[in-house]
C-alpha cells in the first residue's frame, strides 16, 4: 500500500531534512557519550589512586591500632565494592573503634593524674629531706666548730 501512495517533492525535502537532523543529533550524541567515556576513565583512574591512598592510610591506622594494644578485633580492610564508608573502610569508627580510643584516652589521663599525684608527693618528699640535710649540715658545722674552740 505504501508503494501506491504519491510523495510530492516538499514532503521528500522535509523527510530528507528531517533525517539530515537526526543524524546531526546522532553525531553530537556520540561526541557526548564519547565526552562522558573519557569522563569516566578519568573518574576510574582518580578513584583507583585514592584507593590506593586508603590502602596505605589503612595500614599504617592497623599499626597504629596494634601499637595502642587496642585489641586484635579493630582492623580496617578495604572493600573496592562499598557504597558506603562503613563498607568501604571494613569497620565502622563510630560505633567501633572510636568507644575503644575513648576508654583508651580515659587509661591514659587517669594514669597521668595518678603520676602527678606521685610527682606531687615526692617533690614534698624531697624537700624534706632536703631541709633534713641541710638541718644536719648545720648542726655538723656547729659542731665542727665546738671541736675547733675545745681543741683551741
Amino acid at each position: 500500500m505504501i508503494q501506491l501512495q504519491t510523495f510530492n517533492s516538499r514532503d521528500a525535502e522535509r523527510m530528507k531534512k528531517e533525517l539530515q537532523a537526526v543524524e546531526g543529533e546522532i553525531a553530537d550524541a556520540e561526541i557526548e557519550r564519547n565526552k562522558y567515556e573519557e569522563k569516566c576513565w578519568d573518574l576510574d583512574r582518580a578513584l583507583a589512586l585514592k584507593f590506593k591512598e586508603l590502602e596505605e592510610l589503612a595500614k599504617e591506622c592497623n599499626k597504629a591500632v596494634r601499637k595502642l594494644k587496642l585489641g586484635s578485633d579493630y582492623q580496617y580492610v578495604l572493600n573496592a565494592k562499598g557504597s558506603t564508608p562503613v563498607e568501604v573502610m571494613g569497620i565502622d569508627y563510630k560505633s567501633t573503634l572510636k568507644p575503644a580510643l575513648d576508654s583508651h584516652a580515659n587509661d591514659i589521663n587517669k594514669s597521668s593524674v595518678e603520676k602527678l599525684e606521685e610527682l606531687i608527693i615526692l617533690q614534698q618528699q624531697s624537700k624534706k629531706t632536703a631541709a633534713r640535710i641541710e638541718e644536719k649540715r648545720n648542726r655538723v658545722v656547729q659542731l665542727h666548730s665546738r671541736v675547733d674552740d675545745v681543741s683551741t
